[in-house]
Protein backbone atom coordinates (compact mmCIF):
# COMPACT_ATOMS: atom_id res chain seq x y z
CA UNK A 1 0.00 0.00 0.00
CA UNK A 2 1.65 3.41 -1.13
CA UNK A 3 0.83 6.51 0.65
CA UNK A 4 0.19 10.10 -0.84
CA UNK A 5 0.69 11.90 2.29
CA UNK A 6 1.98 10.80 5.66
CA UNK A 7 1.85 12.75 8.91
CA UNK A 8 3.64 11.39 12.05
CA UNK A 9 3.26 13.11 15.10
CA UNK A 10 3.05 16.65 14.32
CA UNK A 11 2.81 19.26 16.74
CA UNK A 12 2.71 23.17 16.25
CA UNK A 13 3.29 25.75 18.90
CA UNK A 14 3.17 29.71 18.49
CA UNK A 15 3.92 32.45 21.00
CA UNK A 16 1.32 34.60 22.43
CA UNK A 17 1.70 38.21 22.44
CA UNK A 18 5.26 38.46 22.39
CA UNK A 19 7.54 39.59 19.34
CA UNK A 20 11.26 38.16 19.61
CA UNK A 21 13.67 41.43 19.45
CA UNK A 22 17.12 39.22 19.73
CA UNK A 23 17.79 40.20 23.24
CA UNK A 24 20.44 38.16 24.46
CA UNK A 25 20.35 38.81 28.45
CA UNK A 26 15.89 37.18 27.73
CA UNK A 27 17.71 34.18 25.09
CA UNK A 28 19.77 33.48 28.14
CA UNK A 29 17.20 33.39 30.79
CA UNK A 30 14.28 31.03 28.59
CA UNK A 31 17.62 28.67 28.09
CA UNK A 32 18.63 28.44 31.53
CA UNK A 33 14.51 27.73 33.20
CA UNK A 34 14.09 25.01 30.44
CA UNK A 35 17.74 23.49 31.96
CA UNK A 36 15.75 23.94 35.06
CA UNK A 37 12.29 22.94 34.17
CA UNK A 38 13.80 19.76 32.87
CA UNK A 39 16.31 19.03 35.77
CA UNK A 40 13.27 19.09 37.76
CA UNK A 41 10.87 16.84 35.87
CA UNK A 42 13.98 13.88 35.29
CA UNK A 43 14.16 14.41 39.15
CA UNK A 44 10.53 13.47 39.79
CA UNK A 45 10.83 10.40 36.88
CA UNK A 46 9.60 12.20 34.14
CA UNK A 47 10.39 13.32 30.59
CA UNK A 48 9.55 16.25 28.92
CA UNK A 49 11.22 17.53 25.95
CA UNK A 50 9.45 20.79 25.61
CA UNK A 51 8.71 21.99 28.87
CA UNK A 52 6.02 24.56 28.86
CA UNK A 53 6.39 28.41 28.82
CA UNK A 54 4.30 31.00 29.41
CA UNK A 55 2.61 32.15 26.56
CA UNK A 56 2.90 29.02 24.82
CA UNK A 57 -0.38 28.01 22.61
CA UNK A 58 -0.50 24.83 20.61
CA UNK A 59 -2.38 24.80 17.26
CA UNK A 60 -1.80 21.45 17.03
CA UNK A 61 -0.95 18.09 19.37
CA UNK A 62 0.44 14.84 18.13
CA UNK A 63 -1.66 14.40 15.15
CA UNK A 64 -0.78 11.58 12.87
CA UNK A 65 -2.63 10.21 9.81
CA UNK A 66 -1.69 8.45 6.01
CA UNK A 67 -3.47 9.19 3.14
CA UNK A 68 -3.37 6.30 0.62
CA UNK A 69 -3.27 7.57 -3.10
CA UNK A 70 -6.36 8.73 -4.96
CA UNK A 71 -7.48 9.25 -1.66
CA UNK A 72 -10.33 12.05 -0.59
CA UNK A 73 -9.57 13.14 2.82
CA UNK A 74 -12.10 15.76 4.23
CA UNK A 75 -11.05 17.89 7.66
CA UNK A 76 -13.82 18.87 9.54
CA UNK A 77 -14.17 20.31 13.18
CA UNK A 78 -15.13 23.75 14.53
CA UNK A 79 -13.24 27.35 14.07
CA UNK A 80 -9.71 27.33 15.61
CA UNK A 81 -9.94 23.34 15.77
CA UNK A 82 -6.25 22.94 13.75
CA UNK A 83 -7.42 22.80 10.22
CA UNK A 84 -5.62 25.61 8.28
CA UNK A 85 -2.45 25.42 10.42
CA UNK A 86 -2.66 21.31 9.58
CA UNK A 87 -3.05 22.40 5.52
CA UNK A 88 -0.36 24.49 5.91
CA UNK A 89 2.47 22.14 7.48
CA UNK A 90 1.48 19.70 4.74
CA UNK A 91 2.00 22.13 2.22
CA UNK A 92 5.39 23.17 3.78
CA UNK A 93 3.97 26.98 3.79
CA UNK A 94 5.51 26.25 7.55
CA UNK A 95 7.33 23.77 9.49
CA UNK A 96 5.95 21.84 12.44
CA UNK A 97 7.09 21.81 15.88
CA UNK A 98 7.54 18.83 16.45
CA UNK A 99 7.35 15.24 13.84
CA UNK A 100 7.07 15.52 9.93
CA UNK A 101 4.87 15.61 7.21
CA UNK A 102 6.12 13.26 3.96
CA UNK A 103 4.47 13.52 0.83
CA UNK A 104 4.64 11.50 -2.45
CA UNK A 105 3.91 13.43 -5.97
CA UNK A 106 3.70 17.29 -7.11
CA UNK A 107 1.83 19.21 -4.66
CA UNK A 108 -0.45 22.03 -5.66
CA UNK A 109 -2.52 24.18 -2.81
CA UNK A 110 -5.03 26.83 -2.56
CA UNK A 111 -5.21 27.50 0.93
CA UNK A 112 -6.27 31.18 0.93
CA UNK A 113 -7.30 33.60 -1.71
CA UNK A 114 -4.68 35.00 -3.62
CA UNK A 115 -1.79 32.57 -2.25
CA UNK A 116 0.30 32.28 -4.78
CA UNK A 117 0.03 34.79 -6.91
CA UNK A 118 2.27 37.82 -7.50
CA UNK A 119 0.25 40.86 -7.41
CA UNK A 120 2.23 42.99 -9.81
CA UNK A 121 2.03 40.10 -12.44
CA UNK A 122 -0.76 39.66 -14.66
CA UNK A 123 -3.27 36.66 -14.42
CA UNK A 124 -1.15 35.28 -17.38
CA UNK A 125 1.83 35.78 -15.87
CA UNK A 126 0.69 33.91 -12.72
CA UNK A 127 -1.07 31.55 -14.64
CA UNK A 128 2.27 30.06 -15.95
CA UNK A 129 4.40 31.19 -12.49
CA UNK A 130 2.59 28.89 -10.59
CA UNK A 131 2.53 25.91 -13.40
CA UNK A 132 6.62 26.52 -13.29
CA UNK A 133 6.33 26.00 -9.32
CA UNK A 134 4.75 23.11 -9.97
CA UNK A 135 7.75 21.88 -12.27
CA UNK A 136 5.74 22.36 -15.28
CA UNK A 137 7.36 23.42 -18.48
CA UNK A 138 6.17 26.38 -20.35
CA UNK A 139 4.71 23.89 -23.21
CA UNK A 140 2.64 21.82 -20.51
CA UNK A 141 0.94 24.86 -19.10
CA UNK A 142 0.45 26.90 -22.39
CA UNK A 143 -1.67 23.75 -23.27
CA UNK A 144 -4.16 23.89 -20.47
CA UNK A 145 -3.92 27.66 -20.66
CA UNK A 146 -7.59 28.08 -22.24
CA UNK A 147 -9.01 25.84 -20.20
CA UNK A 148 -8.04 27.55 -17.08
CA UNK A 149 -9.26 31.16 -18.25
CA UNK A 150 -12.83 29.61 -19.73
CA UNK A 151 -13.38 27.66 -16.48
CA UNK A 152 -12.17 31.27 -14.11
CA UNK A 153 -14.67 33.53 -16.52
CA UNK A 154 -11.85 36.09 -16.94
CA UNK A 155 -10.77 36.44 -20.37
CA UNK A 156 -11.22 39.86 -20.39
CA UNK A 157 -9.04 40.49 -17.11
CA UNK A 158 -6.36 38.11 -18.04
CA UNK A 159 -4.02 40.69 -18.50
CA UNK A 160 -4.77 42.84 -15.92
CA UNK A 161 -2.38 42.74 -12.86
CA UNK A 162 -4.37 40.62 -10.14
CA UNK A 163 -3.62 43.50 -7.00
CA UNK A 164 -7.03 45.04 -9.58
CA UNK A 165 -9.03 41.78 -8.82
CA UNK A 166 -11.95 41.26 -6.26
CA UNK A 167 -11.24 38.86 -3.76
CA UNK A 168 -14.12 36.74 -6.05
CA UNK A 169 -11.69 36.82 -8.94
CA UNK A 170 -8.52 35.43 -7.17
CA UNK A 171 -10.06 32.71 -6.17
CA UNK A 172 -11.74 31.89 -9.22
CA UNK A 173 -8.61 32.29 -10.88
CA UNK A 174 -6.68 30.24 -8.13
CA UNK A 175 -8.85 27.71 -8.08
CA UNK A 176 -8.31 27.25 -12.08
CA UNK A 177 -5.33 27.22 -11.34
CA UNK A 178 -5.27 24.32 -9.25
CA UNK A 179 -7.62 21.89 -10.03
CA UNK A 180 -6.11 22.34 -14.01
CA UNK A 181 -2.73 22.28 -13.74
CA UNK A 182 -3.73 18.45 -11.94
CA UNK A 183 -0.67 18.18 -9.08
CA UNK A 184 -1.04 14.42 -7.50
CA UNK A 185 -2.02 15.79 -4.33
CA UNK A 186 -3.98 19.05 -4.12
CA UNK A 187 -4.80 20.71 -1.03
CA UNK A 188 -7.50 23.00 -0.52
CA UNK A 189 -8.83 25.07 2.29
CA UNK A 190 -12.40 26.36 2.48
CA UNK A 191 -11.95 29.32 -0.16
CA UNK A 192 -15.19 27.82 -2.05
CA UNK A 193 -17.25 29.95 0.24
CA UNK A 194 -16.09 32.82 -1.90
CA UNK A 195 -17.64 32.09 -4.80
CA UNK A 196 -21.23 32.45 -6.41
CA UNK A 197 -23.09 29.74 -6.63
CA UNK A 198 -22.81 29.18 -9.95
CA UNK A 199 -18.85 28.80 -9.95
CA UNK A 200 -19.47 26.37 -6.74
CA UNK A 201 -21.23 23.86 -9.28
CA UNK A 202 -18.61 24.05 -11.52
CA UNK A 203 -15.92 23.64 -8.64
CA UNK A 204 -17.74 20.29 -7.35
CA UNK A 205 -18.08 19.00 -10.45
CA UNK A 206 -14.47 19.15 -11.46
CA UNK A 207 -13.39 17.92 -7.89
CA UNK A 208 -15.51 14.94 -9.17
CA UNK A 209 -13.57 14.47 -12.37
CA UNK A 210 -10.59 15.16 -10.08
CA UNK A 211 -11.55 12.26 -7.69
CA UNK A 212 -12.66 10.21 -10.48
CA UNK A 213 -9.18 10.32 -11.90
CA UNK A 214 -7.10 9.52 -9.37
CA UNK A 215 -5.79 12.12 -7.63
CA UNK A 216 -5.32 12.69 -4.14
CA UNK A 217 -7.02 15.59 -2.34
CA UNK A 218 -6.94 16.94 1.20
CA UNK A 219 -9.71 19.67 1.82
CA UNK A 220 -11.23 21.44 4.47
CA UNK A 221 -15.14 22.16 4.75
CA UNK A 222 -17.23 23.27 7.28
CA UNK A 223 -20.13 21.72 5.64
CA UNK A 224 -20.82 18.04 6.58
CA UNK A 225 -22.83 17.55 3.28
CA UNK A 226 -19.49 18.33 1.14
CA UNK A 227 -17.78 15.95 3.41
CA UNK A 228 -19.63 13.10 2.69
CA UNK A 229 -20.46 14.09 -0.85
CA UNK A 230 -16.60 13.83 -1.77
CA UNK A 231 -14.74 12.23 0.41
CA UNK A 232 -13.85 8.46 0.83
CA UNK A 233 -12.24 9.33 4.56
CA UNK A 234 -12.68 12.71 7.05
CA UNK A 235 -10.45 13.61 10.04
CA UNK A 236 -12.06 15.31 13.03
CA UNK A 237 -9.93 17.99 14.25
CA UNK A 238 -10.59 19.77 18.26
CA UNK A 239 -8.86 21.50 19.67
CA UNK A 240 -5.09 21.19 18.12
CA UNK A 241 -5.95 17.24 18.27
CA UNK A 242 -7.24 14.50 16.39
CA UNK A 243 -10.48 13.50 17.80
CA UNK A 244 -11.72 11.09 15.04
CA UNK A 245 -10.62 9.55 11.89
CA UNK A 246 -12.56 7.25 9.55
CA UNK A 247 -15.47 6.84 6.63
CA UNK A 248 -16.53 10.25 5.94
CA UNK A 249 -20.45 9.52 6.37
CA UNK A 250 -19.70 8.23 9.96
CA UNK A 251 -17.23 11.28 10.96
CA UNK A 252 -19.77 13.82 9.44
CA UNK A 253 -22.50 11.96 11.33
CA UNK A 254 -20.67 12.36 14.78
CA UNK A 255 -19.43 15.81 14.18
CA UNK A 256 -23.28 16.69 13.51
CA UNK A 257 -24.58 14.91 16.08
CA UNK A 258 -22.12 16.59 18.77
CA UNK A 259 -22.56 20.17 16.95
CA UNK A 260 -26.17 19.88 17.41
CA UNK A 261 -28.23 22.45 20.11
CA UNK A 262 -29.96 20.46 22.59
CA UNK A 263 -33.97 21.73 22.55
CA UNK A 264 -35.72 21.97 26.27
CA UNK A 265 -34.78 20.46 29.32
CA UNK A 266 -30.49 20.10 29.03
CA UNK A 267 -30.52 17.02 30.95
CA UNK A 268 -33.12 15.28 28.87
CA UNK A 269 -31.67 12.70 26.42
CA UNK A 270 -31.45 14.05 22.96
CA UNK A 271 -31.78 11.49 20.78
CA UNK A 272 -34.07 9.15 22.98
CA UNK A 273 -37.14 7.77 21.75
CA UNK A 274 -40.87 7.98 22.84
CA UNK A 275 -43.98 6.63 21.87
CA UNK A 276 -45.74 3.20 22.85
CA UNK A 277 -43.38 1.39 21.12
CA UNK A 278 -45.76 -1.36 19.79
CA UNK A 279 -44.35 0.14 15.93
CA UNK A 280 -40.65 1.70 15.68
CA UNK A 281 -39.09 3.33 12.79
CA UNK A 282 -35.48 1.41 12.33
CA UNK A 283 -33.67 3.48 10.03
CA UNK A 284 -34.22 6.62 7.37
CA UNK A 285 -32.80 5.95 4.33
CA UNK A 286 -32.19 9.19 1.51
CA UNK A 287 -32.84 8.35 -2.15
CA UNK A 288 -32.29 10.56 -5.58
CA UNK A 289 -34.80 10.86 -8.52
CA UNK A 290 -33.09 7.39 -9.66
CA UNK A 291 -34.06 5.57 -6.61
CA UNK A 292 -30.80 5.08 -5.74
CA UNK A 293 -28.85 5.71 -1.87
CA UNK A 294 -28.30 9.35 -1.53
CA UNK A 295 -26.25 10.64 1.36
CA UNK A 296 -27.43 14.34 0.52
CA UNK A 297 -29.45 16.31 -1.32
CA UNK A 298 -29.32 19.57 -3.75
CA UNK A 299 -31.54 21.94 -3.38
CA UNK A 300 -34.68 21.93 -5.78
CA UNK A 301 -33.35 18.35 -6.43
CA UNK A 302 -36.60 15.31 -6.90
CA UNK A 303 -35.80 12.83 -3.73
CA UNK A 304 -37.23 10.70 -1.05
CA UNK A 305 -37.28 10.15 2.22
CA UNK A 306 -38.46 6.48 3.80
CA UNK A 307 -38.84 5.90 7.41
CA UNK A 308 -38.56 1.99 7.65
CA UNK A 309 -40.93 0.70 10.23
CA UNK A 310 -40.87 -2.48 12.14
CA UNK A 311 -43.90 -3.89 14.33
CA UNK A 312 -42.47 -4.81 17.95
CA UNK A 313 -45.47 -6.37 19.24
CA UNK A 314 -49.28 -7.17 18.42
CA UNK A 315 -52.37 -5.61 19.74
CA UNK A 316 -55.93 -6.82 19.50
CA UNK A 317 -57.20 -3.32 18.27
CA UNK A 318 -57.59 -2.83 14.64
CA UNK A 319 -55.77 -0.52 13.19
CA UNK A 320 -57.67 2.04 10.84
CA UNK A 321 -55.65 4.64 10.54
CA UNK A 322 -51.48 5.82 10.09
CA UNK A 323 -49.98 9.34 10.16
CA UNK A 324 -46.38 10.39 9.50
CA UNK A 325 -45.03 13.55 10.27
CA UNK A 326 -41.49 15.00 9.60
CA UNK A 327 -39.65 18.30 11.53
CA UNK A 328 -36.86 19.64 9.89
CA UNK A 329 -34.23 21.78 12.45
CA UNK A 330 -31.80 23.77 10.99
CA UNK A 331 -27.96 23.61 12.77
CA UNK A 332 -29.23 26.66 14.84
CA UNK A 333 -32.08 24.85 16.50
CA UNK A 334 -34.41 26.62 14.54
CA UNK A 335 -37.82 25.04 13.03
CA UNK A 336 -37.74 25.17 9.33
CA UNK A 337 -40.76 23.25 8.53
CA UNK A 338 -43.14 20.55 9.04
CA UNK A 339 -45.04 17.76 6.82
CA UNK A 340 -47.43 15.37 8.15
CA UNK A 341 -49.53 12.87 6.16
CA UNK A 342 -52.35 13.74 7.52
CA UNK A 343 -52.72 16.68 5.01
CA UNK A 344 -52.45 14.45 1.59
CA UNK A 345 -53.93 11.00 0.36
CA UNK A 346 -54.65 8.25 4.11
CA UNK A 347 -51.84 5.86 4.60
CA UNK A 348 -52.50 2.06 4.37
CA UNK A 349 -52.26 0.35 7.57
CA UNK A 350 -49.05 -0.88 8.68
CA UNK A 351 -47.70 -4.28 8.33
CA UNK A 352 -44.77 -5.85 9.92
CA UNK A 353 -41.92 -4.19 8.26
CA UNK A 354 -43.37 -1.14 6.44
CA UNK A 355 -41.51 1.85 4.35
CA UNK A 356 -43.42 5.32 4.61
CA UNK A 357 -41.91 7.17 1.66
CA UNK A 358 -42.26 11.03 1.84
CA UNK A 359 -41.56 12.33 -1.90
CA UNK A 360 -39.96 15.71 -2.86
CA UNK A 361 -40.77 16.45 -6.40
CA UNK A 362 -38.38 19.27 -5.86
CA UNK A 363 -36.97 19.82 -2.34
CA UNK A 364 -37.37 23.44 -1.35
CA UNK A 365 -34.58 23.43 1.60
CA UNK A 366 -31.70 25.91 0.91
CA UNK A 367 -28.17 25.08 1.58
CA UNK A 368 -27.32 23.91 4.85
CA UNK A 369 -27.39 20.90 7.14
CA UNK A 370 -30.90 20.01 8.75
CA UNK A 371 -31.98 17.64 11.31
CA UNK A 372 -35.12 15.36 11.35
CA UNK A 373 -37.17 14.60 14.16
CA UNK A 374 -40.08 12.38 13.22
CA UNK A 375 -43.25 11.09 14.39
CA UNK A 376 -45.24 7.84 13.66
CA UNK A 377 -49.10 7.50 14.87
CA UNK A 378 -51.63 4.54 14.98
CA UNK A 379 -54.98 4.85 15.32
CA UNK A 380 -54.28 8.89 16.14
CA UNK A 381 -51.73 7.61 19.08
CA UNK A 382 -48.18 8.11 18.75
CA UNK A 383 -46.44 4.30 18.90
CA UNK A 384 -42.77 6.26 17.81
CA UNK A 385 -41.18 9.62 18.07
CA UNK A 386 -37.45 10.50 18.13
CA UNK A 387 -36.09 13.93 18.10
CA UNK A 388 -32.97 14.69 15.96
CA UNK A 389 -33.46 10.87 14.24
CA UNK A 390 -31.35 11.77 11.26
CA UNK A 391 -29.25 14.71 9.76
CA UNK A 392 -29.70 15.60 6.10
CA UNK A 393 -27.51 17.88 4.08
CA UNK A 394 -28.52 19.75 1.34
CA UNK A 395 -25.97 20.90 -1.17
CA UNK A 396 -26.07 24.15 -3.85
CA UNK A 397 -28.55 23.65 -6.11
CA UNK A 398 -30.59 25.41 -9.10
CA UNK A 399 -34.48 25.39 -7.57
CA UNK A 400 -35.38 28.23 -9.70
CA UNK A 401 -33.32 27.12 -12.63
CA UNK A 402 -32.09 30.91 -12.82
CA UNK A 403 -28.44 29.93 -10.94
CA UNK A 404 -29.48 32.16 -8.13
CA UNK A 405 -30.86 31.18 -4.36
CA UNK A 406 -32.56 33.43 -1.68
CA UNK A 407 -29.79 33.98 0.97
CA UNK A 408 -31.06 31.71 4.37
CA UNK A 409 -31.24 35.12 6.17
CA UNK A 410 -34.35 36.15 4.05
CA UNK A 411 -35.81 32.78 4.12
CA UNK A 412 -35.75 29.43 5.12
CA UNK A 413 -37.34 28.32 2.02
CA UNK A 414 -37.86 28.58 -1.66
CA UNK A 415 -41.34 28.97 -2.67
CA UNK A 416 -42.69 27.75 -6.25
CA UNK A 417 -43.91 30.81 -7.64
CA UNK A 418 -43.85 32.55 -10.51
CA UNK A 419 -43.61 36.48 -11.93
CA UNK A 420 -45.42 38.32 -14.66
CA UNK A 421 -46.11 41.85 -16.04
CA UNK A 422 -49.52 42.22 -16.32
CA UNK A 423 -50.17 44.14 -19.70
CA UNK A 424 -53.89 44.19 -19.72
CA UNK A 425 -53.92 45.93 -16.25
CA UNK A 426 -51.45 48.47 -17.24
CA UNK A 427 -53.35 49.44 -20.24
CA UNK A 428 -56.32 49.15 -18.20
CA UNK A 429 -55.08 51.72 -15.73
CA UNK A 430 -53.48 54.01 -17.92
CA UNK A 431 -56.60 54.16 -19.79
CA UNK A 432 -58.58 54.98 -16.47
CA UNK A 433 -56.05 57.84 -15.51
CA UNK A 434 -56.30 59.23 -18.89
CA UNK A 435 -60.33 59.28 -18.99
CA UNK A 436 -60.23 61.11 -15.48
CA UNK A 437 -57.05 63.50 -16.20
CA UNK A 438 -58.73 64.47 -19.58
CA UNK A 439 -60.36 68.15 -20.18
CA UNK A 440 -63.74 68.32 -19.67
CA UNK A 441 -65.61 70.85 -22.76
CA UNK A 442 -69.09 72.01 -21.95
Amino acid sequence: MSFAITVSNVSKRYRLGEINRGQLLADLHRWWMRRKVSRLDNRNGQVETEPKEEGDFWALRNVSFDIEQGKTIGLIGSNGAGKSTLLKIVSRITAPTRGFVRICGRVGSLLEVGTGFHPELTGRDNVFLNGAILGMSRAEVKGKFDDIVEFSDLKEFIDTPVKRYSSGMHMRLAFAVSAFLEPEVLILDEVLAVGDMAFKTKCYKRLEQLISRGHTILFVAHDAGVITKFCHSAIWLDRGSMKAYGPAETIADDYRKAMAPVEGDPTRPMYQHGGTGEFVVTSIDLFDQHGGFAKSFACGERCFIRLNCERRFERTMKITSTAAKLVFYDEYGRRVCALSSVHGEPLPALGYQTGIVCEFPKLPLLPGVYRINYQLDVNTVCVDAQVAARSLDVLEGNYYGTASLPSRAATPLCVDCSWRIDSQANNSLEAAHREQHAPKFV
